[in-house]
């Protein structure tokens, strides 16, 4: 069997950069999402630079069309996809009630 393919949102900083070191170094093949540069190149040149598979697709996961498009490049380039970790997040304040879905 093929290693499992991850994708990650939020994979550039906090606890999608973890669980893509994490999973990467137990075999699976990674997929970053994320809305920072940055954070994707030093990640992606980590894993590299131990041998381990890395895609990176800057983008925002409030756009349908950015995700899905980063899923369908995934898709064809590992054959697949097994795993999605959704470690992205928008920060907003105020009561629960009160917020829409809308960011």
């Amino acid at each position: 069997m093929t290693n499992p393919a991850f994708f990650i949102t939020g994979g550039g900083s906090g606890m999608g950069r973890a669980a893509a070191l994490h999973f990467a170094r137990q075999g699976a093949r990674i997929a970053l999402f994320d809305a920072a540069d940055t954070g994707l190149k030093q990640v992606q040149d980590q894993l590299r630079s131990e041998g381990l598979e890395c895609l990176t697709f800057k983008g925002d996961v409030r756009s349908r069309a950015e995700l899905d498009s980063a899923i369908a490049q995934t898709h064809a380039a590992f054959g697949g996809l097994n795993r999605l970790v959704c470690a992205a997040g928008i920060l907003r304040s105020g009561r629960l009630a009160e917020l829409s879905e809308d960011v």
